[in-house]
Parts: C-alpha cells; sequence; structure tokens
C-alpha cells in the first residue's frame, strides 16, 4: 500500500507517475484527467503486445504500477507486423 500524493490516504489502487525518486502514487479518485488518458491510451496502444482480460490490459510486474515503465515497454515493442507476431518474444525484467 502506498500513500496517494493527492488525498494522503493508503491505497493498493493506484499507479505510479514520474520516474525516479520523483515518481508519486497516485489512487484512482485523484488521478487526473490527463493521468486518466494517459492511462487509457496505453492500454490500447497494449492491445497487440499484452494479453487482456474483461478488466483491460494485463501488465506485468513494473509496467503494473509504474507508468513510465508502460511507455517503456511499449516503446520497446513497438508495432507489431502481422508476420512477427509469433517470433517475438518478451521477457521482462523490473528492478526494484
Amino acid at each position: 500500500m502506498y500513500d496517494c500524493a493527492g488525498c494522503g490516504r493508503r491505497s493498493r489502487e493506484g499507479l505510479f507517475f514520474g520516474s525516479g525518486k520523483e515518481a508519486k502514487w497516485w489512487c484512482p479518485r485523484c488521478q487526473s484527467a490527463s493521468q486518466k488518458k494517459l492511462i487509457s491510451s496505453l492500454d490500447d496502444r497494449s492491445r497487440d503486445v499484452l494479453t487482456r482480460d474483461t478488466e483491460g490490459a494485463y501488465w506485468p510486474y513494473g509496467p503494473n504500477v509504474y507508468v513510465h515503465l508502460r511507455v517503456d515497454l511499449l516503446n520497446w515493442a513497438g508495432p507489431i507486423r502481422p508476420q512477427e507476431r509469433q517470433h517475438r518474444v518478451f521477457v521482462w525484467t523490473a528492478l526494484a
């Protein structure tokens, strides 16, 4: 559980925005409209890269809570052409 940068409440739900020591945890209620829009756009970009369920994209450990790691992951994966879909291998290692 982390303390929300907006309301100060401890929450399991939320995401870190920013990177390194500058990253701050924001609960869903305190996330700005631009933060929510960013999350939505990253989820949309992940459609051809990540496994999905009824709740959206399944983000691996690291990008599951750090937004900048989501961006890095999707930039690394890039657009996948249909002929590459079976050949691209993804292994993610997050260092704390």
